[in-house]
Parts: C-alpha cells; structure tokens; sequence
C-alpha cells in the first residue's frame, strides 16, 4: 500500500512537470513587469512570481537541478556508507570500532547546521558541487544499516565457507556480501535521494545553493516566500512539488509496506 502511494504521488508530480514546455512553452529566465505576481491565467496556469517570470516554466527548469543534485548526493551516500559499513560488519574488531566512532562523530553534528556552515565557508555553484557536498554529510545512515545487515550475514554457513576456501575481505564483500545487501542499498537510496532533495531545497531557501540565476524548487520558495500574501501560489507550486516528490521517494522506497528500518530524510 505505501508503495502504492508513494508512486501515485511521483506520478502527479510528473503530471505537473510534464506536460508544461508543450502546453506553455515559457521561458523560466524571462521577466515581464507587467505580469508581476499576475495570478493563474490561460497563459500562465501557474501563475507569474514577482518579476514576471512565468512559474510553471520555472518549476520545471528547476526540477533538472534539484533531481541532479539529488541522485548525485544520493549516489556518494549510498557509495560511501555501504562501503564503510560492509566493511566494518564483515572484518569486525578495530575496523569496526574505528569506522563506529567516526559514524557516530559525523552524527553528533545536525547535518543541516554541518551543511549550511560547510556551504557558507566554500560556496558550491554547481550541482555537482552541492551534490557532493550534501552527499559526504548524509552517509551514516546507509552504513548504519549495512553493518547491522551485515553483522547477520558474517556468521552464515556461506561465509565461514567462503573464509575457510581462503576468501579474503574483499573477495567476501564483492561476491557475497554485496549481493545480500543489494536491496537494502537500494531501498536506502530512495530515501537518500529524498532527503538531498530536501537538504539541497534547505540550502537553496537560505540562499547557500547555487546560482542565483539558476531556477530551483528551494529559491522559488525562498523568492516567493516575500510576496506570499499578494502572490501565493509562487509558493505553493514548488513547496507541492517538494512535498509530492520527497513523500514519493520516501514511500516507494518502503517496499515491504511496514515502514523502513532507518529513520525518515527529516530526522537526519
């Protein structure tokens, strides 16, 4: 049912995005004072923010940024925290206390106040750069759960088999361990693609992401947040679209219906 729901609400956010640069072919970058905070019209649906510019247009130039920065940061987590915590499950002793410690050190830090400070000293222009930023911040959940998995998987008959015809960590890691926790890495992407959406929408509102140029869902928030009474559906259309998107993630990712193992992208 939750995976259900959480692919229902993708799909309207698609239905929202798809559909614009055929039906009102806006450029997101054009202003028009003329038409600032004009409401919903035929020839803007979404209506105009305060300089003109056409939302819909600009909710879909800004998801292209906002899903690369998600899936790149996604990507390092996933990478990083299965690695580590594969790592520490499967070789115990002091790899496991050390890579422990570290992962507890990186969460004595709320992620949100690491990244704004992180972001507010080397400003990251680039999705690429903010991907990576809140990628390397956001891993210790990952491992987390791989190390507990594979703490399970370290006394099976497979692997005390494999250790004894002379397998080596990293012979026990990429043939046996990685495809037991396939899964469990994959469902934790979802949700790591959620919550850099979010942290990257965080940034973006308090004016650490990139560009100021450059449409995304946080800016328009934080853009439209000002003019919120004269013009507030410049701010409903990306916080619905946040909303539909991070809830999808989330939901999907919880394949099993009976909620995840880790903790949701909010409390991170």
């Amino acid at each position: 049912m939750n995976r259900r729901l959480g692919f229902a609400c993708l799909m309207l956010a698609l239905l929202a995005l798809v559909p614009q640069p055929f039906v009102a072919p806006h450029d997101p970058l054009r202003a028009d004072l003329a038409l600032s905070n004009a409401g919903p019209s035929a020839l803007h649906p979404l209506g105009t923010d305060h300089l003109g510019r056409d939302v819909w247009a600009r909710l879909v130039a800004g998801a292209s940024r906002s899903l690369a920065t998600a899936l790149l940061a996604a990507l390092v987590a996933t990478a990083i925290g299965g690695a580590l915590g594969a790592t520490a499950g499967i070789a115990a002793g002091g790899i496991d206390v050390a890579v422990n410690g570290f992962t507890d050190l990186m969460l004595a830090f709320p992620r949100l106040v690491l990244l704004v400070t992180v972001a507010a000293v080397v400003p990251f222009r680039s999705s690429a750069g903010l991907g990576l930023l809140i990628g390397l911040t956001s891993w210790m959940a990952t491992a987390r759960l791989v190390r507990t998995e594979t703490l399970g998987l370290r006394s099976s008959p497979f692997i005390e088999a494999a250790r004894a015809a002379g397998s080596g960590t990293a012979r026990l890691l990429a043939r046996h361990v990685a495809p037991q926790v396939a899964r469990l890495l994959g469902q934790s992407a979802g949700l790591r693609v959620a919550s850099a959406i979010l942290s990257a929408a965080s940034l973006d509102f308090l004016g650490l992401g990139g560009s100021a140029d450059a449409p995304s869902w946080g800016r328009m928030v934080q853009e439209g947040y000002v003019h919120i009474g004269s013009a507030p559906w410049a701010v409903a259309a990306p916080v619905a679209v946040l909303c539909l998107v991070a809830v999808g993630l989330v939901l999907g990712a919880d394949g099993d219906g009976r909620g995840s193992r880790e903790q949701t992208p909010a409390s991170h």
